[in-house]
């Protein structure tokens, strides 16, 4: 089997870290995919990779794309979820922090939605659905 230098050097960079070493930036899936036919293509034919070693790297991209999948839906449903959060406020009266620190009360009139961040519409100001601190009903008039 290759070594890790040697995939550095097909691959053009020198930066790989050994296999098992900690580090900071996250490898997708295309990058495994790639790492994984440097390696082949420059294997020693008379000792090609271990056909267990390869069935554990193969096991490894399919459970980093599902994970990648699971990750995705995990997203849109927080986005979802956000949104129903800022509408059950729609008519209601709350209490707020403001980026000043101070404590505002008002009633929700609509909701805004910039940049993947739900804010319901409070008087001239876009909140921060983690800002709000309480939530009253209105009394009805009569």
């Amino acid at each position: 089997m290759t070594t890790t230098a040697s995939i550095s050097a097909a691959a053009g960079t020198n930066n790989l870290a050994p296999p098992g070493a900690d580090t900071n930036e996250n490898i997708t899936g295309d990058q495994f995919m790639q790492l994984l036919l440097i390696e082949l293509q420059h294997q020693d034919p008379l000792k090609p990779m271990d056909s267990n070693e390869m069935m554990g790297q193969i096991t490894q991209l399919n459970s980093l794309q599902e994970l990648q999948a699971i990750n995705s839906g995990i997203q849109s449903f927080s986005k979802r979820n956000n949104l129903s959060d800022a509408a059950a406020l729609l008519s209601k009266m709350v209490s707020y922090m403001t980026e000043d620190s101070v404590i505002e009360t008002g009633i929700v009139s609509g909701i805004t939605r910039r940049a993947d961040q739900t804010n319901p519409l409070i008087g001239d100001d876009s909140v921060p659905l983690d800002n709000v601190i309480s939530v009253h009903s209105v009394a009805e008039e009569a």
